[in-house]
């Protein structure tokens, strides 16, 4: 049947929810998951730019420290269940590119 599940997470309470589930229908299974989250881009008008571009890195920046934690707790829930499992955090805010 399924080999390979794909189980994207936002760190809601929903996606733990649809983690947990993905996990137990992983490991049901054995089969293997990527867990996934994706980063929203930071918008800014282009008359701000310049005065924002600090804001925008300090925004990204945490935002990738918050998905990877998101992850890393995700990795250690699979791992806790005995489902192989690897992580992707997609920056393009595009995953299906």
């Amino acid at each position: 049947m399924y080999q390979h599940i794909l189980i994207p997470i936002d760190g809601s309470d929903l996606s733990q929810i649809g983690l947990t589930q993905g996990l137990a229908l992983a490991q049901a299974l054995r089969a293997r998951a990527t867990i996934m989250t994706v980063l929203e881009s930071f918008h800014v008008p282009s008359s701000e730019g310049v005065r924002l571009a600090q804001v925008q890195k300090q925004f990204e920046r945490q935002a990738q420290e918050r998905a990877q934690r998101w992850l890393d707790a995700a990795a250690a829930k699979a791992e806790a269940a005995g489902v192989s499992c690897q992580t992707l955090l997609c920056d393009q805010g595009q995953p299906y590119a």
